[in-house]
C-alpha cells in the first residue's frame, strides 16, 4: 500500500464509488456522495477476488484524528436522523389521508419544510385523479403522463442500486489527509476481511472502524427503505378512487419517500431536529 504524506483532506468527505449508479441521484441519503467507479480489477491486499463487482464507500477525513471524529459525529447523527425520519413515514401518511380524504391538505400549522413530502404527493395524486376522470383511459396512458425519468425510471434504478449494495462486495475505505490508512472488504453474508497500514495509533484505527460502521448503517437504512415503500404504497392505494389506479400507489409511495430524503439533504442538524420534532 503505498504511503503519502498528510495534507490538505479532499471533499467531499464521504463518498460512494459504484460502477452502476443511478446518474440521477448524486447523493445515498444525502451524505455519500456517488461518483461512477470504472470497470476495471482493484488490488486491495486481501483475500477477497478484486473482480467482484465491489461498492467503494470511502471517507476523505482529515488528518488530525478529533477532527476526523468530528465529521464522522456529524455523518452518523445525519444518518441516525434520516433513519427516524424514514421510520416515520406511516404516520405521516396516516395524517395525510385523513385530511385527503376531506379534500382539504393543511398540515395545522407545521412548518414549510416539514409540509413539502406530503405537498408534493397531494399534487401527484391529485394529477391522477384528474387522469382517471377522463372518459377514457388506460394504465399505460397515466403512467405516460408523468416524467418517467423522475419518477418510474428512478425507482426502478434505485432497486437495482439496491441489489448491487446487497449482493456485491462492499469495500470501506478511510482516508486521513491524503494517505489510506485501511481498507475493508464486506461480503454479502457479512464477512469482513480488513487491511491496514503498518504502525497505526489505536485512535487511528478507531477511525476506520467508525468509517466501516458508518457504511454498514447506510446500508441497513437502504435496505428498510424499500419495506418503508411498500407499507407507503399500501397505505396511498387506499387513498386512490379507482382500482385501476393501484399500481401508481408504489410510484407514489417512492416519490413520497425520495421527497423525505431529499428533505434532509440540503437542511442543518438543528432544522432536521426541528422538523422530526414538529407535531
Amino acid at each position: 500500500m503505498t504511503m503519502t504524506s498528510n495534507g490538505p483532506t479532499p471533499t467531499p468527505v464521504f463518498q460512494f464509488l459504484d460502477s452502476s449508479i443511478d446518474s440521477a441521484s448524486p447523493s445515498v441519503l444525502g451524505l455519500w456522495e456517488t461518483i461512477e467507479l470504472p470497470q476495471e480489477p482493484r488490488s486491495f491486499s486481501t483475500s477477497i477476488d478484486p473482480n467482484s463487482g465491489p461498492q467503494i464507500w470511502r471517507a476523505n477525513l482529515p488528518a488530525d484524528v478529533d477532527q476526523a471524529n468530528l465529521h464522522l459525529n456529524v455523518a452518523t447523527q445525519r444518518l441516525d436522523l434520516m433513519r427516524q425520519s424514514l421510520e416515520r413515514a406511516p404516520e405521516r401518511l396516516d395524517r395525510f389521508g385523513a385530511v385527503w380524504r376531506g379534500q382539504s391538505f393543511s398540515l395545522d400549522g407545521s412548518s414549510s419544510l416539514h409540509a413539502q413530502p406530503e405537498s408534493e404527493l397531494r399534487d401527484f395524486l391529485t394529477e391522477i385523479e384528474l387522469a382517471t376522470s377522463s372518459t377514457s383511459f388506460g394504465i399505460h396512458d397515466i403512467v405516460s403522463g408523468f416524467d418517467r425519468s423522475q419518477s418510474l425510471d428512478r425507482f426502478l434504478e434505485f432497486l437495482t442500486q439496491l441489489r448491487n449494495t446487497l449482493s456485491n462486495y462492499a469495500w470501506v475505505e478511510t482516508l486521513m489527509g491524503t494517505r489510506v490508512i485501511a481498507r475493508t472488504a464486506v461480503g454479502w453474508s457479512g464477512d469482513v476481511t480488513a487491511a491496514w497500514v503498518p504502525g497505526l495509533v489505536s485512535a487511528e484505527t478507531v477511525v476506520h472502524q467508525r468509517t466501516l460502521l458508518l457504511a454498514l448503517k447506510t446500508r441497513d437504512v437502504l435496505a428498510s427503505t424499500t419495506i418503508i415503500v411498500a407499507q407507503a404504497a399500501v397505505k396511498i392505494s387506499l387513498l386512490l378512487s379507482t382500482p385501476v389506479t393501484a399500481p401508481l400507489a408504489l410510484l407514489a409511495a417512492y416519490k413520497f419517500v425520495r421527497a423525505l430524503i431529499e428533505q434532509f439533504q440540503s437542511l442543518s442538524l438543528k432544522d432536521i431536529q426541528e422538523v422530526l420534532h414538529a407535531k
